[in-house]
């Protein structure tokens, strides 16, 4: 994770993922701008920030190209580079 380079685009959407306010179903569902919070790629559970960052089966691949694991816990998103993300909210 050490190498992690984003450009401006994928940095503001994993910051705005790490912070809470994306456009995850888990967030829009809560504003009431979604019918359900489920994930929209696997739709095994509900679409929140760890799920998509950290757990999610159906980014495995896309997730160990970027970030360098095929699954994260909160603990290892939290030791991103700071100037990267912000505390992961769940």
């Amino acid at each position: 994770m050490e190498n992690l380079r984003l450009n401006r685009k994928a940095l503001r959407f994993l910051t705005q993922v790490a912070a809470g306010q994306s456009t995850l179903r888990y967030h829009l569902f809560r504003v009431g701008l979604a019918e359900g919070p489920e994930c929209t790629m696997c739709t095994l559970e509900p679409e929140t920030s760890l799920h998509f960052l950290g757990v999610c089966k159906a980014l495995s691949s896309l997730r160990y190209e970027v970030l360098g694991g095929h699954t994260l816990s909160a603990e290892e998103l939290e030791k991103l580079p700071s100037s990267h993300t912000r505390k992961i909210h769940c």
